[in-house]
C-alpha cells in the first residue's frame, strides 16, 4: 500500500470508521507492501475506530509486512489473525488482547512514522506541530 492507494483506501473506509462501534477486519492477504503512508493510514483508521468505541483487526498479514509491523511497533496496536474468518469470529469472543498503546500513543506513532502525511489530523507531538 503506497501513498496514493493508502489515501484511496482511507476515503473508502471512512464511512464505516465513523459509525458507532465499528468492528472491522482488514484482510491484508493480497497486500504485498506497506510504506510509511500506509502504516500512518492504518493507525489513523484505528484511532478513528477507537473514537467510536470500535476496533480493527488485521488478517492475512504476510511475513514481510509482519516484520515491518513489529519494527514500527504497530503490531502491538492491532490484533493480527491468520485469516479473515478467525478475525471476524474473534469479535464474538471476549478479547484477551490489550493494545500496548492508547489512542494518544497511536496518534503520536502515526506522526512519527509519516509526519508530513497529508491525511494526518492537526496535532502536536513533542514540540513539533503538524496539520493536514
Amino acid at each position: 500500500m503506497n501513498g496514493r492507494k493508502a489515501r484511496e483506501f482511507y476515503q473508502e473506509v471512512l464511512p464505516i470508521l465513523i459509525s458507532d462501534r465499528p468492528q472491522i477486519v482488514f484482510d491484508m492477504s493480497k497486500t504485498r507492501h506497506v510504506d510509511s503512508t500506509g502504516i500512518a493510514v492504518l493507525l489513523r483508521c484505528i484511532r478513528r475506530a477507537m473514537k467510536g468505541d470500535g476496533n480493527i483487526k488485521l488478517a492475512g498479514v504476510s511475513a514481510q509486512i509482519a516484520v515491518m509491523f513489529e519494527l514500527t511497533r504497530i503490531g502491538r496496536v492491532f490484533e493480527i489473525y491468520e485469516n479473515s474468518i478467525a478475525a471476524t469470529m474473534s469479535f464474538s469472543r471476549p478479547s484477551t488482547h490489550r493494545p500496548s498503546f492508547s489512542y494518544q500513543h497511536a496518534a503520536q506513532l502515526a506522526s512519527i512514522v509519516n509526519p508530513l502525511d497529508p491525511l494526518a489530523e492537526e496535532g502536536t507531538v513533542g514540540k513539533t506541530k503538524f496539520a493536514a
